[in-house]
């Protein structure tokens, strides 16, 4: 039975217009809420229950006028739909907060999430948010894998947090973006307002082991359990958002990660010689066969497309 349904019965009963099945159903509801919650429902007033009471009351005094009793019990039953439309209400909204919601840029793609309170995240290839679908009244609670920019509407009064691996960010509402592909191997960069990072717990600081504050162009790198405070060019630090690739002294082991996921291809490695050689470059809305070509001419590296999804890494050495 749906709410409509059940808001529809009740309607029936307090009309008497019920059959003796339906009644049952119903009185065996209310019983058995009333042994769960034993106090009333919190969306209805005090002084509505009284009224109801009273109405109650006085439909049971005896000698008591029917027209005065009629107008009692309908103002007892009015309320009773109230209560029951606040329950319903209530239990639609306790059901939608724990209902989670989750979005993913499959390797090869990127999106953009719009949430709720009109905050947008910006997802990188090969990564996923999930966040309840009405946020609690206290905080925004975010859960990532992978990397995302955050544009945070400001909302002092609801914080939002955004947990990854061991880290929670929490900001009141700043732009931020948060690379955390491994659990141990997570950066965080500030490009706006000020952003607080914690190891572990809730992230407050009373809660954690570790708790650090980011100003913009500010990154904590979290890695071996510890942290580690920068200064960065955050506009190479999000040049992805630009669909750009930027490679500063990357080992070509970590840009064959990246071209994995950027291009939803597989990168495999002929000799191992090769997988600590240094790569820089920047390649703005490139092709994959572009981005290994100008690879392969700077640090003499071949590659071999084998299959449209495979693409294995050779040669005897780098030019660096």
């Amino acid at each position: 039975m749906t709410d409509e349904e059940f808001v529809q019965l009740i309607e029936r009963y307090t009309s008497g217009q019920v059959t003796e099945g339906e009644r049952r159903l119903v009185d065996a509801f209310f019983e058995g809420n009333e042994r769960k919650q034993p106090e009333p429902d919190p969306m209805v007033s005090e002084a509505m229950w009284q009224h109801i009471a009273a109405a109650v009351e006085h439909e049971s005094m005896p000698g008591a006028r029917s027209n005065a009793r009629r107008s009692l019990l309908a103002i007892a039953c009015s309320l009773l739909v109230v209560a029951v439309l606040g329950y319903v209400g209530y239990h639609r909204y306790a059901t939608d907060s724990k209902e989670l919601i989750t979005k993913t840029a499959l390797p090869g793609e990127k999106s953009i999430v719009t949430l709720a309170d009109g905050s947008k995240v910006y997802l990188n290839s090969g990564s996923s948010i999930s966040f309840p679908k009405i946020f609690d009244q206290s905080a925004r609670e975010i859960t990532l894998e992978g990397e995302a920019f955050f544009e945070v509407v400001r909302n002092p009064e609801q914080p939002f947090i955004v947990s990854t691996g061991d880290l929670v960010t929490r900001v009141l509402g700043t732009s931020f973006n948060i690379e955390a592909f491994s659990d141990d191997d997570i950066k965080v960069s500030v490009a706006t307002g000020r952003v607080q990072v914690s190891q572990g717990g809730d992230g407050s600081q009373e809660d954690s082991p570790q708790t650090i504050f980011l100003d913009p162009s500010q990154q904590v790198t979290y890695q071996n359990h510890r942290f580690t405070l920068s200064y960065v060019d955050i506009e190479k630090a999000t040049a992805w958002r630009s669909n750009t690739l930027q490679f500063d002294e990357t080992p070509l082991s970590t840009v064959g990660v990246v071209l994995s996921r950027w291009y939803g291809v597989t990168i495999a490695f002929d000799n191992a010689d090769i997988v600590n050689c240094r790569i820089n470059g920047q390649f703005k809305g490139q092709q994959l066969e572009e981005v290994l070509r100008s690879i392969s001419y700077m640090y003499n590296i071949e590659y071999e497309i084998t299959t449209p999804n495979k693409v294995i890494l050779f040669g005897k050495g780098c030019k660096n």
